[in-house]
């Protein structure tokens, strides 16, 4: 049970933590289950909530979740509408105060070989973390298949993606929200065959924006 700093029950939704974070490289952690809820948090300031702990039994009664695998599915609030195939492509976000939809053509995964060298010189420069330096144009696929596993519970629809034993991202809605969040984890990433990589998340879209687009203060 969660109550807000006034005392009130805040409703909470309990899940699985995904076998792709029990796999990260270092992690000490025995937790199997994350709380998610949501709550409003004022600038430059804190809210303190109360957390009580319950019985597993307890939690499943609480717990209203619903899943499919590998099926189409829909993520769905007020204000926005998110489309699967059967295959985990991300076919379609609709706006739905709006109207509006973007259509997708592909989306996924992709590496492109890294540039090697000894950064002897700049033109020895290798692929790095803070140089992205490909050694071939294209990019190809990290897997040919996916799976999908759509769920969905009393605050939060997720669409969770997994690609290969290294490369998966998990795609949520919120009630209410009007904007989609989207967490991927990639590695470790496999050298067996004494390739670096560079990772890319590419979305294909039909917006047509001569060019122009905005993003944040990345680095």
């Amino acid at each position: 049970t969660i109550r807000s700093p006034t005392g009130e029950i805040i409703f909470a939704d309990v899940h699985q933590i995904s076998q792709a974070i029990k796999n990260i490289p270092g992690r000490t952690s025995s937790a199997q289950l994350e709380i998610s809820f949501q709550t409003s948090i004022p600038a430059l300031g804190f809210n303190t909530y109360y957390f009580q702990a319950i019985s597993e039994i307890d939690i499943e009664k609480k717990s209203s979740i619903e899943r499919t695998y590998n099926e189409a599915c829909i993520l769905q609030n007020q204000n926005l509408r998110i489309e699967f195939d059967d295959q985990g492509n991300l076919k379609n976000i609709t706006n739905r105060r709006k109207n509006f939809t973007v259509s997708f053509s592909a989306q996924g995964f992709y590496w492109y070989t890294s540039f090697p060298g000894n950064n002897s010189g700049p033109e020895f420069q290798a692929s790095g973390a803070y140089f992205f330096r490909p050694l071939t144009p294209t990019p190809l696929p990290v897997s040919n298949t996916r799976n999908i596993t759509c769920t969905y519970s009393n605050i939060s629809q997720r669409a969770s993606i997994v690609y290969n034993e290294w490369a998966s991202q998990e795609i949520r809605l919120y009630d209410g929200a009007n904007n989609v969040e989207m967490e991927w984890i990639v590695g470790p990433i496999p050298i067996d065959d004494n390739l670096g990589k560079e990772i890319i998340m590419r979305y294909d879209t039909d917006i047509q924006t001569n060019g122009l687009f905005y993003t944040d203060a990345n680095g």
